[in-house]
């Protein structure tokens, strides 16, 4: 529908999040319910959920080329791993058109571990699943509670504002 706006389509698929985004992301809610939900939210036939599907690939799945290259630059020097809150939509999108995360040692999509951030234990689940140790660990987002839930385990952690501030933020922590 060309009359839906980026706003309206946004609005309707986190429409009451826990209840919907919250449990597909996760895993507990069938794509077909949830795609129906925004569908009906946004008055659109529910024989077009393939498109939605389809439109919400195409908002989400690049990676910002600042950041792409803050992250070339960490390949090979430091093991990389993503931990996203994420859905079939965009797992497909980000394996098949965005080439930037084969940097990533191994990506962690909430809709496949069936948890998600800013839960503490999704990121003692990367921790077991890695070997790693918290304290060996910093964790970049852009949103606040998830930086917060990273500290509260243990790990370091940057809130992303730019690539520019993260390339900063970055010498800062890794120098430490």
């Amino acid at each position: 529908n060309p009359a839906v706006t980026i706003d309206e389509f946004r609005n309707a698929f986190y429409s009451e999040r826990e209840n919907y985004f919250g449990r597909y992301e996760t895993s507990r809610m069938p794509g077909l319910e949830f795609w129906g939900m925004v569908a009906s939210k946004l008055r659109i036939p529910a024989n077009r959920i393939y498109s939605l599907r389809a439109t919400f690939e195409r908002l989400y799945a690049r990676m910002d080329e600042g950041v792409l290259r803050l992250i070339e630059g960490l390949t090979g020097r430091y093991r990389l791993y993503t931990l996203s809150n994420s859905c079939p939509e965009l797992d497909r999108a980000t394996l098949l058109q965005d080439h930037s995360y084969r940097h990533f040692d191994r990506m962690y999509f909430s809709h496949r571990i069936a948890m998600r951030k800013p839960f503490p234990e999704a990121y003692r689940h990367v921790l077991a699943d890695t070997g790693s140790q918290p304290e060996q660990c910093l964790c970049v987002d852009d949103v606040q509670a998830n930086v917060s839930a990273a500290l509260q385990v243990g790990m370091r952690a940057i809130l992303y504002v730019s690539p520019h501030q993260l390339q900063r933020d970055l010498e800062e922590q890794l120098v430490a």
